[in-house]
């Protein structure tokens, strides 16, 4: 819930970027990237258990239309976490360099598709939610 916050402040205190803007933008980001860590762990994991609750077996993934739809809401999860495990590996070492602005543009553009990826894993929860599971 705290994605969009982050990116409209990075992307509010971008345009005045300067060492003393970085040294406040970089703490934010460690902070938001531990809490974000732990809150996708529990995701995970209560989707593991999840998914071993409504499907039966693996082929329930390309044999019914709830496995399908379940099948591509892990891809774009996983999409998701490439672009946070961006952000934690590549920009945020990056935002303590001279020139922090490419590294909180990475953070900014990946923040908004971040989004903009959670917002359909919304929607095809809510159409999951009107499909009975197999078996």
């Amino acid at each position: 819930g705290g994605l969009l916050p982050l990116g409209a402040l990075i992307l509010a205190g971008r345009r005045q970027l300067d060492s003393e803007r970085s040294a406040h933008i970089a703490p934010l980001v460690r902070r938001f990237c531990t809490l974000r860590i732990c809150a996708v762990a529990t995701i995970v994991e209560s989707g593991i258990v999840n998914t071993c609750c409504m499907l039966k077996s693996p082929s329930d993934f390309w044999t019914h239309l709830y496995g399908r739809l379940l099948a591509i809401k892990i891809i774009v999860f996983l999409a998701m976490l490439v672009l946070g495990a961006r952000n934690l590996l590549v920009h945020k070492p990056r935002l303590l360099t001279i020139h922090p602005a490419k590294p909180v543009a990475g953070i900014v553009r990946n923040v908004f598709i971040e989004s903009a990826l959670a917002l359909i894993v919304l929607l095809i929860v809510g159409v999951l939610g009107t499909i009975a599971p197999p078996g």
